[in-house]
């Protein structure tokens, strides 16, 4: 597929477009044109006439086609359920919390965040923030932009939300169910909206994540449609994007 040709201007050619090749970073990557980044046009980029990116996330994630998270190297991307299935089988088989670091206080933070977000199904990224004992929100008032970014003071070395989060969805362990924005006094949305997050076995059902294969023969399935994808791509880079 010609890559270079491809110009985004709205959600649905989006959506098409990763439930035709399957795999799709959303940011610039190794693989040249190979991104949601380089298919958009500047004019959609953070301009409040028109939607973009940033925006046709939340759209398609509520269309259930689609997965999106951080699963690309740790950075943020798209697959379509068909191959998502496949992703689960493989990464988590090479998966094992009691592999993950325990912090200062010996709290496995990502068994912690794990544990907390199905117990309670889904939650937003804040409300997790302030059900973790080793993260402490200042006790002042905090402005709408403070907010949005969580401001919080850590209590040790340990991994920051953002790295344990992000290795919760490398693993598959969880995945992004929706964006919700916080609203001000007047009931205005702002902000980019909250990630909401939960077990993909909630999201998308025991069944579809089932595989019939080997986490092995998943792996080989995903390199090789990549292959055929991006035929001019170094091999180490497409298995970069699968490991």
């Amino acid at each position: 597929m010609d890559f270079s040709s491809i110009s985004l201007s709205c959600s649905s050619e989006l959506e098409h477009l990763v439930m035709e090749v399957g795999f799709l970073p959303f940011f610039k990557n190794k693989i040249a044109g190979f991104s949601v980044e380089e298919m958009t046009p500047r004019e959609y980029w953070f301009d409040a006439e028109n939607e973009g990116p940033w925006e046709w996330k939340m759209t398609i994630v509520r269309n259930w086609n689609c997965a999106y998270g951080s699963y690309f190297n740790g950075k943020s991307g798209y697959l379509s359920l068909e191959w998502f299935r496949h992703l689960v089988n493989y990464r988590r088989s090479k998966f094992s919390f009691s592999n993950a670091p325990l912090d200062a206080d010996g709290i496995n933070r990502q068994k912690y965040i794990y544990d907390l977000v199905v117990n309670n199904e889904s939650m937003l990224s804040r409300d997790i923030k302030r059900a973790c004992p080793f993260i402490d929100f200042p006790k002042k008032r905090l402005s709408p932009q403070e907010k949005l970014l969580g401001v919080r003071v850590e209590k040790d070395r340990g991994e920051s939300f953002d790295k344990v989060i992000s290795a919760l969805q490398m693993s598959t362990m969880l995945a992004i169910a929706d964006f919700e924005y916080e609203c001000d006094k007047h009931g205005n949305p702002y902000g980019w909206g909250l990630a909401r997050y939960a077990a993909p076995e909630v999201l998308y059902g025991e069944q579809l994540l089932s595989s019939p294969c080997s986490p092995e023969e998943s792996f080989e399935k995903m390199l090789e449609h990549l292959r055929r994808l991006l035929p001019d791509a170094e091999e180490k880079e497409l298995v970069k994007l699968l490991l």
